[in-house]
């Protein structure tokens, strides 16, 4: 389709997706490699997701495209004499998989393709099918990426290329847009969208309508909160507005840069919010009507979110629901944790000794049969800890503190929780119990509080006195707080960890202000590790300079979700990292992981940061993923149950809605969905 800007000819835009995979499908299965009795090759491009366009934009002719791939290859292992004319003999296997490809875009150099193989049938002996995919197949299709921008343009740049009041000759269909002079308002023109609409820059805009709908394990209240306060809308849109002038009739907003802009219009709280809402691609000054309802279950708090666009730019429709599903629904839900109950979503990784840095390309995945069963339904669940009969401690990020019965799956309510600061990914966060809670029945809780200057993190510890459905925190009393507090609430981490010797571990973020995470005088931003009363822990690397420093272990942290033990004595920690560069790092005393001076990632603006290559003085991650899992916590499992799990580690993933265990160097197998907190239970 090649669409014209009505107000300048200079503006074009076209279609390629079409082209685009007929093209890749002829490209891509020519790869194919032999090596030590072992080929594979290429078979199919099974899919292709996202949109390739070439447009010319003020006399410059562009290609923008950002797409998802799923090949399928095929790899045959000779055990014996080769009969090459058959292909195998009988001493030959066949093996074939996936790979995936999760962005190819037009921005992407050669060395950050990301891809994710999958090996059916997977065993031992197709080792090798690994190997020889990874080493000789993956430089392949790097270089088959490389020349995909200069190949759409070759073959239709030509299309676009064109002086005022011509039509380019191609095979796709023309969006008819007209500008205002150009109308005859008393008659009617036949197009496929289901009307037409003028904008404020006086153009006709062919429009349409579209819908959408979605589930959130929240009430209405606090979805309305999250489209209208400020700060819920800097956490899941991972930066302050651009502009926002309030959530009232007549309030401005511009968000993600400014690239969704707009107007309230009507607001009923907490049911109904109407917006002018535009894309900044779409013509100028042009805005359709957006219309929410949020749609509260009173039974058990599940809200269904509708969404009503009318007068989308006909060929818009797509773009408007892949932006509103990637940057608002995923975003929320990930952020304030609305997409889950009891069961959600882990990894699982193996740790073995000096492991080396594993990015995702390296990841192997495969689906796994497993049975998860759901106890009882929160709001929003941050965190969890067994209790010595059974029962289970929850945290819910709005401030209560639930117990649970796995056996009849009541649900009772903790009284004597501290006021939480529940805005952005702020609230009542972890929970853990005292090494000697079956004598002292002291808990402890973290969370953020309010204070001058915004909101930091906090843990407390108390007395849990239990009945037979509830029970009650007694002598509360704050052992440490984050050294300064900060608008947005983002970033608190803030979980909880006893170690083997019965000292308390902390891992501190950085409440989104970056740089205090390389500061000694400041705690925002590391490990921190303390005795059960708070106090620093005498054997800390830099106990001697006394104050704030005695605390910290190691420093250089943005986002610190996940902390646990192996059986070697080690700690390991997940963090999630920005646009990008989610990590696991193994934890030693007085280390600097480098943040916010190094990553993996980039910033959500798209700026660059430098990789940990680069600073050979900090500590580089032992994993990392790109595109994000947005880790959540972690274990090492220790239990009994699934014996071969036995020192594997499981990830919680937020974003990436799977579960993977590291078999060996480079194989990570998806498994199953569990706890956004995972822990072991008492049986294993």
């Amino acid at each position: 389709m090649v669409l014209h800007n009505p107000n300048n000819w200079h503006w074009v835009n076209k279609d390629v997706s079409g082209w685009t995979r007929e093209y890749l499908d002829k490209q891509l299965t020519q790869i194919s490699a032999e090596r030590d009795g072992v080929t594979a090759k290429i078979d199919k491009v099974v899919s292709m997701d996202g949109d390739v366009d070439v447009s010319q934009r003020k006399g410059k002719v562009i290609t923008i495209f950002d797409v998802k791939l799923k090949l399928e290859y095929s790899v045959a292992l000779f055990l014996g004499e080769l009969t090459r004319s058959a292909g195998k003999n009988k001493e030959g296997e066949e093996a074939s998989g996936t790979i995936t490809v999760p962005e190819v875009a037009h921005d992407t150099e050669e060395d950050e393709y990301v891809f994710e193989v999958d090996v059916y049938s997977e065993d031992s002996s197709k080792q090798p099918v690994k190997e020889l995919v990874r080493s000789d197949i993956l430089p392949q299709l790097r270089k088959a990426f490389t020349q995909l921008v200069p190949a759409v343009m070759a073959e239709h740049a030509k299309d676009i290329q064109h002086a005022p009041g011509t039509n380019p000759s191609s095979n796709f269909p023309s969006a008819k847009v007209y500008s205002s002079s150009s109308v005859n308002k008393s008659s009617s023109s036949k197009t496929e969208a289901t009307g037409s609409q003028q904008s404020s820059s006086g153009a006709i805009v062919n429009v349409t309508t579209i819908t959408d709908s979605t589930e959130f394990r929240t009430d209405a209240a606090n979805l309305f909160q999250t489209f209208t306060d400020p700060q819920r809308i800097a956490a899941f849109t991972r930066a302050p507005p651009k502009n926002f002038t309030g959530a009232k009739p007549g309030g401005i907003f511009e968000l993600f840069g400014g690239n969704v802009s707009g107007e309230f219009t009507e607001l009923e709280e907490p049911t109904h919010i109407v917006q002018k809402w535009r894309l900044a691609q779409w013509p100028a000054g042009h805005y359709s009507t957006l219309s929410i309802w949020f749609d509260q279950n009173d039974v058990d708090a599940v809200t269904v979110m509708r969404v009503e666009w009318k007068g989308v730019p006909v060929g818009q429709e797509e773009p408007t629901k892949t932006n509103w599903d990637q940057y608002y629904v995923r975003s929320i839900k990930t952020t304030f944790g609305f997409g889950t109950v009891f069961l959600s979503v882990t990894y699982a990784l193996a740790l073995t000794t000096g492991v080396s840095a594993v990015s995702s390309q390296h990841l192997v995945s495969r689906q796994q049969p497993f049975k998860s069963t759901a106890i009882t339904d929160f709001a929003e669940p941050w965190a969890f800890a067994f209790l010595p009969d059974g029962r289970i401690l929850v945290t819910e990020r709005k401030g209560s503190l639930r117990i649970v019965d796995p056996g009849t799956k009541s649900k009772g309510t903790i009284t004597g929780v501290p006021a939480v600061a529940y805005a952005g990914q702020g609230g009542l966060h972890d929970v853990a119990l005292h090494p000697q809670y079956a004598e002292n029945s002291i808990v402890y809780i973290s969370y953020a509080e309010s204070g001058s200057g915004g909101a930091g993190g906090a843990v407390a510890r108390a007395k849990l006195t239990l009945t037979a459905g509830s029970g009650t925190l007694s002598d509360l009393e704050i052992i440490w707080r984050h050294s300064q507090k900060a608008s947005g609430g983002l970033q608190f981490a803030c979980r909880l960890l006893f170690g083997p010797d019965g000292t308390l571990w902390i891992s501190s973020g950085e409440i989104n202000q970056m740089t205090p995470a390389q500061s000694m005088t400041t705690n925002l931003g590391k490990m921190i590790r303390l005795y059960d009363n708070g106090t620093a822990f005498e054997g800390n690397p830099f106990a001697s300079q006394g104050n704030v420093q005695a605390q910290i272990w190691s420093l250089g942290h943005r986002n610190p979700l996940g902390i646990d033990w192996d059986a070697q004595g080690r700690l390991w920690e997940v963090e999630m990292g920005p646009m990008g560069g989610d990590e696991l790092n193994l934890i030693q005393p007085g280390a600097n992981y480098g943040w916010p001076l190094v990553c993996e990632g980039k910033h959500y603006d798209g700026r660059t940061i430098p990789k940990h290559s680069t600073r050979p003085d900090f500590a580089a991650p032992k994993a990392f993923w790109v595109p994000v899992i947005s880790p959540a916590g972690l274990i090492i499992y220790k239990g009994d149950l699934f014996a071969s799990w036995k020192g594997n580690a499981l990830i919680t993933g937020l974003s990436s809605q799977s579960i993977r265990r590291k078999c060996n160097a480079s194989q990570w197998v998806n498994e199953c969905a569990v706890s956004e907190k995972t822990k072991t239970a008492p049986s294993g």
